[in-house]
């Protein structure tokens, strides 16, 4: 499987930028220039985010996962994944 521009556009079209802006605000959430993001800049992150994860992902056909400024990007065979990170745990046996 290769991945798109058009795929990463579904994605893009298909998340929800104004409620992940909304709990930045109510966060406080800021990125390196102090400021909570406008929407089109957390929109620009996301976006570079699933440009690098699959052009990593159409060079070496391995599962990709990249993750910055609250979003992960989860790139495999079956699916191409963007979400919002506010809280999350682990637990390794």
């Amino acid at each position: 499987m290769k991945t798109t521009k058009k795929e990463i556009d579904r994605v893009i079209n298909s998340f929800d930028f104004l409620k992940t802006h909304e709990i930045m605000k109510a966060l406080k959430w800021t990125y390196g220039h102090g400021q909570i993001p406008s929407l089109s800049e957390i929109k620009s992150v996301a976006q570079d985010l699933l440009v690098v994860a699959c052009d990593k992902f159409n060079e070496t056909q391995e599962d990709q996962q990249y993750s910055t400024g609250g979003f992960q990007v989860t790139v495999s065979h079956e699916e191409i994944t963007l979400d919002f990170v506010a809280v999350s745990a682990s637990v390794f046996s």
